[in-house]
């Protein structure tokens, strides 16, 4: 099945993607403190994103949001602009597809990443580690989704962090290809 098959705002686990996409490396092998997954049967990378940060230690802390339609993620502390993995976000050889959920567990139970659709780049600050101002292709104003819009409208600062950028796209829209 190829990632276009999947529906946006659907919950997905590592588990069930792995199946649909014929990707067994996603659960087996997969750094999972990473977040990107790297597709080998296509030219898509997967970015896995946990929006609470709370408990986690403060090298994964990342600043990850929505701003109306555009979405902001931290890369790893050890990855820079020059890093061939954020070089290849940057210059858009891959489809950049987000999958992301407010908390990894509610009581014992890992909660499934929901899909929330492509990505493309828009503009970037910082070097080290690099924090990436991603337009949301599939952003949906009028969804019903309320597992959407739950992520659409996260907001860090409610949870005590305070983001570190200053790329602020609040009320601006890109025209899209």
């Amino acid at each position: 099945m190829s990632i276009d098959k999947l529906e946006i705002g659907n919950k997905y686990s590592k588990v069930e993607l792995s199946k649909i996409l014929n990707e067994p490396s996603i659960v087996v092998g997969f750094n999972k403190q990473s977040g990107l997954f790297y597709c080998k049967n296509s030219k898509t990378t997967l970015l896995f994103v946990t929006l609470d940060k709370r408990g986690k230690p403060a090298t994964q802390k990342y600043d990850d949001y929505y701003e109306d339609n555009f979405f902001h993620w931290d890369s790893q502390a050890k990855q820079s602009f020059n890093t061939p993995r954020i070089q290849e976000i940057v210059q858009g050889i891959n489809k950049i597809i987000l999958f992301a959920r407010i908390n990894a567990r509610t009581k014992s139970t890992t909660n499934p990443f929901v899909n929330c659709g492509e990505l493309r780049y828009t503009e970037h600050q910082r070097s080290k580690p690099v924090h990436i101002l991603f337009e949301s292709i599939d952003y949906d104003d009028f969804s019903t989704d309320e597992d959407l819009i739950d992520i659409y409208l996260y907001d860090p600062k409610e949870k005590g962090k305070q983001t570190s950028n200053n790329i602020n796209k609040q009320g601006k829209t890109l025209i899209s290809d």
